[in-house]
């Protein structure tokens, strides 16, 4: 019975014996549909953590390690969406209207005491929720597209050459 539930709702793995409850986020990240990005929409994934993290715009776009290269927004390779994905499924879609230096908060030896310096290499985007591409994908995986291993926080979708985003 239980190897033949696996097979219809085309669970990767054997079954095995014991109990085989899941949380029904972990389900659901199983059960969802791949996404697909199409070579004209070239994205950055940014990934804010594990199932239950908040993914909201405002907790979601500040920080992140992205190249000088990626975040000049009128070079042809730069990513034009920031895809916002808790765990491994898309929460939001936002188009990406310019990057700034990301506040970095605390104490620094090089800020006033109080005061937010700024960072060099962390960076924010700013940019609106794209609805068009928010209905496309919002509630897809992108595990095909975070590779093996322990995934990066930012990747780069259809962004610089081709042959090199595609997923596995």
């Amino acid at each position: 019975m239980e190897a033949a539930a696996h097979d219809a709702l085309g669970l990767a793995g054997v079954p095995q014996l014991g109990s085989q409850r899941q949380p029904t986020e972990e389900v659901s990240s199983l059960l969802a549909k791949r996404a697909k990005f199409k070579r004209s929409h070239q994205v950055v994934l940014l990934r804010v953590g594990a199932r239950g993290t908040d993914g909201s715009y405002e907790s979601a776009r500040h920080g992140w390690r992205i190249g000088k290269r990626w975040i000049d927004t009128d070079s042809p390779r730069s990513p034009e969406w920031a895809v916002i994905v808790v765990g491994e499924l898309v929460t939001g879609v936002h188009r990406i209207e310019r990057w700034e230096p990301a506040p970095i908060r605390g104490r620094s030896r090089h800020a006033a005491s109080g005061s937010v310096a700024r960072s060099t290499y962390r960076y924010s985007f700013a940019g609106p929720v794209d609805p068009e591409l928010e209905e496309r994908y919002v509630g897809k995986s992108v595990a095909a597209y975070l590779g093996g291993g322990v995934p990066s926080p930012v990747t780069y979708v259809w962004c610089g050459p081709h042959w090199v985003n595609s997923p596995r």
